[in-house]
C-alpha cells in the first residue's frame, strides 16, 4: 500500500483551517502618563528633571499647579528653548534664534537657558586678575580669587546641581583652578 500523498493546495487549505490559539492583541490605547506634579515642576524649574515640549506645555495648560509668575515665565522660556533646539535638530541647521538669546545676555547651556551671561564672565575677569596681580601666590585654593569661590559657591548651593547657573558657575570655578594653578610668581632675583 502506497500512503496517500495529500496535494500542496490541500495541505495549505488544512493548515489555514486549523484554529489558531489567542494570540494577545495589542492595546490600541496608549500608556496613560500620570499627571505631572508640583513637585515635577518644581523639578523641572531647578533643573532637576529635563522635560519634554509637551510635558511643558502641560505645565502651562494646567491650572491646579498654580504657577507663580516667575515660574510661568521660566517654563514659557524652557518651551522656547527645547522647541528650538527640536527645530534645528530636525531641520539640520543653524539656530537664528541663537544670536537674539546672546545679544539678551543668554546663554545656552546642557542644562537650560542662563540667565544674566555676562556676570560669570565679569567675574571671571576679576578673579583672573586678582590671581595674575597675587605678589605671594599660594596654590591651591589662594586668598586672592576667594571672594570668587564665595560667589560661585554660594550660587551653586542656591541654584541646585542641576541648574543653568550652578553649571556656569562649576565652569567658572574649574577655569580658575586652572589658572591659579597655572599662575607661578615670576622670581625676579630680588630677595624680600
Amino acid at each position: 500500500m502506497t500512503p496517500h500523498v495529500l496535494p500542496a493546495v490541500e495541505i495549505i487549505y488544512r493548515e489555514l483551517a486549523r484554529p489558531k490559539p489567542e494570540e494577545a492583541k495589542p492595546a490600541n490605547v496608549a500608556a496613560v502618563k500620570p499627571p505631572l506634579t508640583r513637585d515635577d515642576v518644581t523639578a523641572i524649574i531647578h533643573g532637576k528633571r529635563s522635560a519634554t515640549p509637551e510635558e511643558l506645555q502641560e505645565i502651562l495648560s494646567t491650572k491646579d499647579l498654580k504657577l507663580s509668575e516667575f515660574e510661568r515665565n521660566q517654563i514659557s522660556v524652557d518651551v522656547t528653548v527645547t522647541m528650538s533646539q527640536r527645530a534645528r535638530q530636525v531641520n539640520g541647521r543653524e539656530d537664528p534664534s541663537s544670536k537674539l538669546i546672546h545679544d539678551l545676555g543668554y546663554a545656552v547651556t546642557p542644562l537650560g537657558l542662563l540667565a544674566d551671561r555676562a556676570w560669570y564672565q565679569k567675574e571671571l575677569q576679576a578673579a583672573t586678575k586678582a590671581i595674575a596681580a597675587c605678589r605671594r601666590h599660594v596654590t591651591p585654593q589662594c586668598a586672592c580669587w576667594r571672594e570668587a569661590r564665595a560667589s560661585l559657591y554660594s550660587i551653586r548651593e542656591l541654584f541646585g546641581e542641576r541648574s543653568p547657573e550652578s553649571w556656569a558657575a562649576l565652569r567658572v570655578w574649574e577655569a580658575l583652578e586652572e589658572i591659579e594653578l597655572s599662575s607661578r610668581p615670576e622670581r625676579t632675583g630680588i630677595a624680600e
